[in-house]
């Protein structure tokens, strides 16, 4: 299992025993929400009361000769990413972001999205402000929104991809990032995840360790996609492991909300758990992007 396979599995299996209980409370009563994603995270500020990188330790690594390390603009911070260099066949290639979990990127975060090099997509691993030695702070699913559609932003810039045709896939922390990111404008055709939370109260509530903002009901609702159901834009594909317990009930949870709404979000249950499903996931998703490709 990889060192980011992470404790939260076992964080978020204690959410299917604490939802229920939490599922029916109300959202914050204040009248700085509008109820809908893309309105509110331009008006709300967030009040970080602790300004530092990521948590989550990191090695410098350099990537493979065939991919470079380049430098992708958001928010004005300049971010690392690698991304495959161009294969020089005078063609434009759909392409891939592949958003990783936890809050740090490692080599095998690379390795295992090659599936979709594979399958004929230029890949982009970013990484997000505050990880591995990037500028900025870690914000918890606040700004690193930003950097998500950043990096979609910067491919549909290369002279070697298809604009027409990026796509996202998450896993973990990196799905939980893609499904905010399909309730903004971005460069994405469609997004998937793999594993990934809704930013409930209690999430948030089982890792105050991490938390870098003032604890209060505004600011976690503001990083809750489960109170933004009805704001996807982006057709979003989820997958979810039949052993991931407590990321498969929110899943669950969360489309009941998409279905009222009439949103694209499609939830599929696969084999494995939180991390041994995600080698079907990325398979799966390839198919899916495929699909809209042939559509062009």
């Amino acid at each position: 299992m990889n060192k980011k396979a992470y404790s939260i599995f076992t964080v978020i299996l204690m959410l299917s025993i604490f939802f229920i209980g939490c599922s029916n409370s109300k959202p914050p009563k204040i009248d700085k929400f509008s109820g809908y994603y893309d309105k509110d995270i331009q008006t709300f500020k967030s009040s970080f009361v602790k300004k530092a990188p990521s948590m989550d330790e990191y090695e410098k690594q350099a990537p493979p000769s065939y991919v470079s390390q380049v430098a992708y603009e958001s928010n004005g911070l300049k971010l690392r990413a690698w991304v495959l260099n161009d294969p020089k066949k005078g063609d434009k290639y759909p392409a891939v972001v592949f958003m990783h979990g936890g809050f740090a990127f490692d080599k095998w975060d690379w390795e295992v999205a090659e599936e979709y090099i594979n399958r004929g997509y230029v890949v982009m691993t970013p990484m997000v402000r505050g990880e591995n030695g990037n500028p900025g702070n870690f914000e918890y699913f606040y700004g690193e929104v930003r950097d998500c559609i950043a990096a979609g932003k910067y491919l549909a810039n290369l002279p070697y991809v298809d604009k027409d045709n990026i796509f996202l896939m998450g896993h973990s922390a990196g799905g939980s990032l893609g499904v905010l990111a399909s309730m903004l404008d971005s460069p994405y055709k469609a997004i998937a995840t793999n594993g990934a939370s809704y930013g409930t109260e209690i999430y948030f509530e089982q890792k105050k360790d991490r938390i870098p903002f003032e604890y209060n009901k505004d600011e976690i609702h503001i990083r809750s996609s489960y109170e933004y159901a009805n704001s996807i834009k982006t057709p979003v594909y989820a997958f979810v492991g039949k052993e991931d317990t407590g990321i498969l009930y929110l899943s669950k949870e969360f489309e009941k909300k998409a279905k009222k709404f009439n949103v694209p979000y499609k939830l599929t249950v696969i084999a494995g758990d939180h991390n041994g499903s995600l080698d079907e996931a990325i398979q799966l998703s390839a198919d899916i992007f495929d699909s809209y490709v042939k559509k062009k």
